[in-house]
């Protein structure tokens, strides 16, 4: 069970498996890609180079993201926090690709093999941070989402009218707050098992806002 900090309380659902999550985020990719254009105030970061590394890998970052609402509450070494991605093998530098960051149920974050496909097609990068299951805090979920898009935009030649952000059940529910509430860096969402209510979402602007 995952205990938030602004009174929100996240349960588990029962996983319809690998296969069916990435049925299901092909297909609201094909929706949301064609939304409006994002607003101007995405992160952009002094750049580094690009990593060699293709396909599936684990890697750790060294910066967390430098202004969003958890930094100052949320503590950890984001130098020790590991991150799961995928980079399409024929990613080139100068080619900007979109970004789905992941939030996932269990201690994971892994693109699953039958979704690699999808990500190769539409010239995405996957992202999710290990150690973000349903068991963590809320907040700190939220955070190293953040985290995730800061170090991909200094990595990584970023399409700013493609950052997503997603979750299966407990962390569908943290991307449908963590996405109304950051319009200005995710693009679009997909909330997959769960999804929590306006009201939830309303509060959590409420508390930002103190």
């Amino acid at each position: 069970m995952d205990h938030g900090r602004h009174g929100i309380r996240l349960g588990p659902h029962p996983c319809p498996g690998p296969s069916r999550i990435a049925l299901a985020v092909a297909a609201a990719l094909l929706v949301i890609a064609t939304a409006s254009p994002a607003p101007a105030d995405l992160y952009q970061p002094t750049p580094e180079p690009t990593p060699e590394q293709r396909g599936a890998f684990q890697i750790q970052f060294n910066q967390r993201a430098p202004e969003h609402v958890f930094k100052s509450t949320v503590k950890y070494d984001i130098a020790q926090e590991p991150f799961e991605m995928y980079v399409p093998r024929d990613y080139q530098e100068g080619a900007p690709y979109g970004v789905l960051v992941f939030i996932d149920a269990v201690d994971a974050g892994v693109a699953f093999p039958a979704l690699r496909p999808v990500l190769d097609r539409r010239h995405l990068i996957w992202v999710g941070a290990k150690a973000s299951g349903n068991e963590h805090p809320v907040a700190r979920r939220m955070s190293l989402a953040m985290d995730a898009v800061y170090n991909i935009a200094r990595r990584y030649s970023l399409d700013q009218d493609r950052v997503y952000v997603s979750g299966f059940s407990g962390g569908g529910r943290v991307a449908s707050l963590l996405a109304p509430n950051h319009p200005g860096v995710f693009r679009g969402a997909i909330y997959m098992s769960g999804c929590n209510p306006p009201e939830q979402v309303e509060k959590l602007a409420k508390a930002r806002s103190r």
